[in-house]
């Protein structure tokens, strides 16, 4: 459990607080085409009470890079969108990354905003994944290499590593240690004191 319960208002207010330098949401298209934020599809009940993106980006406000990770299937084009209108704004490009375990979505989306950093999602053990930048390579390519070797070959293709879920400040060390770029956590306040 992290500080605030996930993919709600007060974990992205809670987030900003805590000075993060990226913030991770998932988000999901529904029936109506409303792009909602939750880490699992809220049933038909829910979906009322279910914050939209446009509101979490609201909130957070350029003062963090978003990482909006594709739920689903049929997202990349709605979240394209909304990004394209968060630019215009003036928000900087560089302050949004997309994700996504589904190639085809990234793939799509790519293909609608070039401009835009992209990050394949891939399950490393069950409760261990990790996130590329830049070209979207098969799982089966990463699934050769250990973690360190993961890290090496990533940064060889000029690519960013990020791993998630590290909320113990342990396994925050080792992380560091290895080289990757970045961690997910529900503990920001953690990492915050391990960085410093």
């Amino acid at each position: 459990m992290g500080l605030e319960p996930e993919n709600t208002p007060a974990s992205f207010a809670r987030a900003i607080k805590e000075k993060v330098d990226i913030v991770e949401l998932d988000v999901y298209i529904t029936p109506d085409q409303e792009l909602v934020v939750s880490h699992d599809y809220p049933t038909k009940g829910k979906i009322d009470q279910t914050p939209r993106l446009g509101q979490i980006l609201d909130l957070v406000d350029a003062r963090a890079v978003v990482n909006i990770e594709l739920k689903g299937i049929g997202a990349a084009r709605p979240v394209a969108r909304v990004i394209e209108s968060y630019i215009k704004k003036g928000w900087p490009a560089k302050n949004f990354l997309v994700s996504s375990y589904s190639m085809p979505e990234l793939a799509e989306f790519k293909s609608l905003m070039p401009d835009i950093k992209i990050a394949g999602l891939y399950f490393l053990t069950k409760v261990r994944y990790f996130a590329i930048t830049g070209r979207v390579e098969p799982l089966s390519y990463w699934r050769r290499f250990s973690l360190r070797r993961l890290v090496r070959q990533a940064h060889a293709n000029r690519q960013e590593i990020y791993v998630g879920s590290i909320n113990k400040p342990g396994a925050m060390k080792r992380m560091q240690a290895l080289g990757v770029d970045g961690i997910f956590t529900d503990r920001p306040d953690l990492a915050k004191v391990i960085t410093d």
